[in-house]
C-alpha cells in the first residue's frame, strides 16, 4: 500500500514495467522524467510475465516482481527467456513461507497473505535487492547475508529506502 514518485527516469526505461504494474492493480503514470505509483488495495497476480528484450519486461526486474508475486492475490507464472538458472531468488523467498515451484525457467507463485522475518542469503544484486523487498514487508526481522552483492549496485539501499520510511540497516 501507499504511494511513491521517483524522479530521474526517462519513460521508455520503465514503460513495460509500469505496464505489469498496471495489470496487477496499481496507478502508475508518468509526467516529465517522473513516475508515480500508488496501491491503494492488495496486489492482483497476473497469470504470465516472460522476460524478453529490451523494450519489453526486462530480466533485471524478474526477482523483484516475483517479491511483488508471492505476496499478490492469487497465482503468477514468470518465464525467464534471457538468463538460465535466474530463479536462485525462489529459494529464499520459501524461506519466508512464499509459495513458489520452479521447473526449468518458468515459476509458478501463489501469492499469500504476508511473508514472515527469516535468515537469508543474496544470491546476485537483483535477487539481493527482491529481498530486501520483501524482508520490508514481511512480518518480524529479516537478516540478508552476503550483502557484497547489494552494496556493490546500490550506492546507499539503506538509506535511500529509509528516505521514504523503511525501517532498515
Amino acid at each position: 500500500g501507499g504511494s511513491l514518485c521517483v524522479h530521474g527516469c526517462p519513460e521508455e526505461s520503465l514503460r513495460a514495467a509500469a505496464g505489469v504494474l498496471r495489470r496487477m492493480g496499481a496507478q502508475v503514470w508518468n509526467q516529465e522524467k517522473r513516475w508515480a505509483v500508488a496501491v491503494k488495495e492488495r496486489l492482483q497476480g497476473i497469470p504470465y510475465v516472460e522476460t524478453r528484450p529490451y523494450p519489453d519486461f526486462p530480466t533485471y526486474l524478474q526477482s523483484p516482481l516475483m517479491a511483488a508475486f508471492s505476496v499478490a492475490s492469487g497465482r503468477s507464472r514468470i518465464r525467464e527467456t534471457i538468463f538460465e538458472n535466474r530463479f536462485s531468488t525462489a529459494w529464499e523467498l520459501r524461506k519466508m513461507g512464499a509459495q513458489i515451484q520452479v521447473d526449468g525457467n518458468l515459476a509458478c507463485i501463489d501469492g499469500v497473505r504476508r511473508l514472515k522475518g527469516a535468515r537469508l542469503q543474496a544470491p546476485d544484486l537483483r535477487g539481493g535487492a527482491a529481498l530486501v523487498l520483501a524482508g520490508l514487508q514481511a512480518d518480524g526481522i529479516t537478516r540478508i547475508e552476503r550483502t557484497e552483492y547489494i552494496e556493490r549496485g546500490y550506492e546507499d539501499i539503506c538509506r535511500d529506502l529509509g528516505s521514504v520510511g523503511a525501517r532498515i540497516r
